[in-house]
């Protein structure tokens, strides 16, 4: 590769395997941003330095871990559908049962909220989506008749909307600029940090609330290192994650439908599924997945994050 053609690494993907995030954890948070030599550290560390609650452990040369936020959605979908444990918030707790009383009373029929809490597929993105985005629609919801001693749970309720709403907003508000989704996202993440300051696992469990966090200070990293390299091109937070992996390995695999590969048929089914890959990035019309909002992506803009 020539000089120049390629630029540093900016973060390591994972998915949701418990064992490899454990991993991702020990090596990249392995180092102190704020100690970080060389040009880019000390370029990075300017801006880094200034923003308080930033988290700065990071690992080598910089990387940062980025957690797929579509495994973030559907553990905190699988939180909220628990019948076995709620969120402790403001000295008193979310349920389940809290959850659907309120949806009901906002205005979603019975079978809209079956299927939301429906705990059959506990992997379906999409049900995760629809449930945490009713949740975050409680915020903005028309007054709803509630009588004084029930306030503190409609609060509760409210609050946690407040929280996920940030972490959808990638997502379902494709048009939004890259400062606004900052914004969006620096009001859950600090919501999020009171709340488990406050009760710790008895609000969510310790490992989600450090992949959440760890996947906010990917997105704020990438975006003023990117800065600092002088690149203004688009920056797609949505498409943090192993996606893009994920669906480049289901290639190889439907190649040829054998279960398993050696490295010499590996290297030529990778050759050939990124080829078809790239077609179909062209020509989205043949894929055979599902549906996706295709509005104008935020960007990067020139000014500066803080």
């Amino acid at each position: 590769v020539e000089k120049g053609q390629l630029g540093p690494l900016l973060n390591a993907d994972s998915d949701g395997q418990h064992q490899r995030r454990k991993a991702f954890h020990d090596i990249f948070r392995s180092v102190d941003g704020r100690g970080s030599s060389g040009m880019v550290g000390d370029e990075v560390r300017k801006v880094t330095s200034t923003m308080w609650l930033l988290d700065n452990l990071c690992g080598p040369h910089n990387m940062t871990a980025a957690f797929d936020l579509k495994h973030i959605w559907k553990r905190y979908h699988t939180l909220l559908i628990s019948t076995s444990r709620s969120s402790l918030i403001l000295g008193d707790c979310l349920t389940r049962a809290d959850l659907q009383v309120w949806l009901t009373a906002a205005g979603y029929d019975s079978s809209a909220i079956q299927s939301m809490f429906n705990p059959v597929d506990k992997q379906n993105v999409p049900s995760a989506c629809k449930l945490l985005k009713a949740e975050a629609d409680l915020v903005d919801a028309p007054d709803i008749a509630v009588s004084s001693t029930m306030l503190p749970q409609l609060v509760r309720a409210q609050l946690f909307g407040h929280m996920v709403c940030g972490l959808l907003a990638p997502v379902i508000e494709l048009d939004a600029s890259i400062s606004d989704l900052l914004v969006k996202i620096s009001k859950s993440t600090h919501i999020l940090f009171v709340c488990f300051r406050a009760a710790g696992s008895k609000f969510i469990p310790t490992v989600l609330y450090h992949d959440t966090q760890a996947f906010v200070q990917t997105v704020f990293w990438n975006i003023i290192k990117l800065q600092v390299f002088g690149q203004e091109q688009a920056y797609h937070i949505h498409q943090q994650g192993t996606d893009s992996g994920e669906n480049l390995f289901g290639h190889m695999r439907t190649l040829t439908h054998n279960s398993n590969f050696n490295v010499a048929e590996a290297n030529t089914n990778i050759s050939t599924a990124h080829q078809i890959h790239k077609i179909l990035e062209h020509h989205p019309e043949w894929s055979l997945q599902g549906s996706q909002n295709t509005g104008a992506p935020p960007r990067m803009e020139p000014a500066g994050v803080t």
